[in-house]
């Protein structure tokens, strides 16, 4: 079977190509080779947080990749079956877990045996969603997928050191097979997502999570004493959650979860340097009020994380403004499954 060309520099030209091309290779059984890694960017080429994700293909699957060294520009990957296990990760480094679970999460759904990973690194770190969107709002799409499915955060990390843990367990309900008829399995069994009309109420969750070392400046306290007034003045009555955590480094993160009943979106902000509590909290509200206010059923984050649920159950999602990331995404998947996306006014059909 021939490579499926794949490059790297598409688009927004970021390691998403690359960890949603490992996922479909694997899914599909087709060999790739992405080239123009990351070519645009001012450290162009696998950063440590991909050779993680293909280290860890290494041991779920018996697959086999070439180039993979830091830097590199190309990498040819031969998938094979994907096995499960029960393994420990550490990336040594405040790499982003919730990027790494991108590629490892979806492969995991498939795997002849029960997964348990420990994974360590960073839980909440720029550039990557916070883990709290990745699992109050990201992991809920992929719970009809496995008979058990499980994370939980041990311990934040937050950049430069890391220190973070997480474990995922993953219990398959569908067994990796050709394509054809895993889709068919999958489709006969679940229903399809239906994400075009967004319900006149919710209910919101705000987790606020901070490394111990701001408690004395009561950073948390303040980010939700201020996120509650700005709210309440916009008729909103959220509740609120979280806590302070021993970490090796100060951080802290802000997750507002919409629950809408038949789905979830939300919108996250992480804590910054020299940005005060109050700021943190006036801006996570100004994006969440900008979302309420917006045509859009699901949030711009959510938009791209959802691609590969739909191409696998199919279905409907209205996405009026859709961002560079989600418009990679599909062109990533389209590479290997054809013409499956098509659009119906702003609404995405798979």
């Amino acid at each position: 079977m021939g490579l499926i060309e794949i490059d790297g520099a598409y688009r927004e030209g970021g390691g998403q190509i690359v960890r949603t091309a490992l996922v479909f290779s694997l899914l599909t059984s087709k060999p790739i080779r992405v080239f123009n890694i990351r070519k645009g960017r001012q450290k162009p080429g696998l950063k440590p947080q991909h050779l993680h994700v293909l280290q860890a293909l290494t041991k779920l699957t018996d697959s086999k990749v070439e180039g993979a060294h830091l830097g590199s520009l190309e990498i040819i990957f031969y998938p094979g079956k994907i096995i499960g296990g029960r393994y420990e990760i550490d990336f040594k480094t405040a790499g982003a877990i919730t990027l790494f679970l991108q590629t490892i999460l979806p492969v995991s759904l498939f795997a002849r045996n029960p997964v348990h990973l420990r994974i360590k690194g960073g839980t909440d770190v720029p550039m990557a969603m916070t883990w709290d969107y990745f699992q109050h709002i990201v992991l809920p799409y992929y719970k009809d997928f496995a008979h058990e499915l499980h994370a939980r955060c041990v311990r934040r990390g937050y950049y430069p050191p890391g220190g973070g843990e997480v474990e995922l367990r993953v219990v398959p309900r569908f067994e990796q097979s050709d394509w054809v008829t895993l889709c068919d399995k999958i489709r006969t069994t679940l229903s399809k997502l239906e994400l075009v009309d967004r319900p006149p109420s919710y209910r919101l969750k705000v987790t606020i999570q901070s490394s111990s070392r701001l408690q004395a400046r009561h950073v948390r306290d303040r980010i939700q004493r201020t996120m509650s007034k700005l709210l309440m003045d916009k008729g909103v009555n959220p509740t609120f959650e979280g806590s302070y955590w021993d970490t090796l480094s100060p951080g802290c993160s802000v997750t507002m979860i919409l629950d809408y009943g038949d789905y979830v979106t939300g919108v996250d902000k992480l804590c910054a340097p020299g940005l005060p509590a109050e700021e943190v909290a006036k801006h996570v509200v100004d994006e969440f009020i900008q979302f309420i206010r917006s045509p859009e059923v699901i949030d711009p984050h959510l938009q791209d994380n959802i691609i590969p649920v739909l191409a696998l159950r199919g279905g409907r999602v209205k996405i009026v403004k859709p961002s560079s990331h989600t418009l990679t995404n599909i062109w990533v998947v389209e590479r290997f499954l054809g013409g499956l996306f098509k659009w119906s006014g702003n609404i995405l059909v798979a």
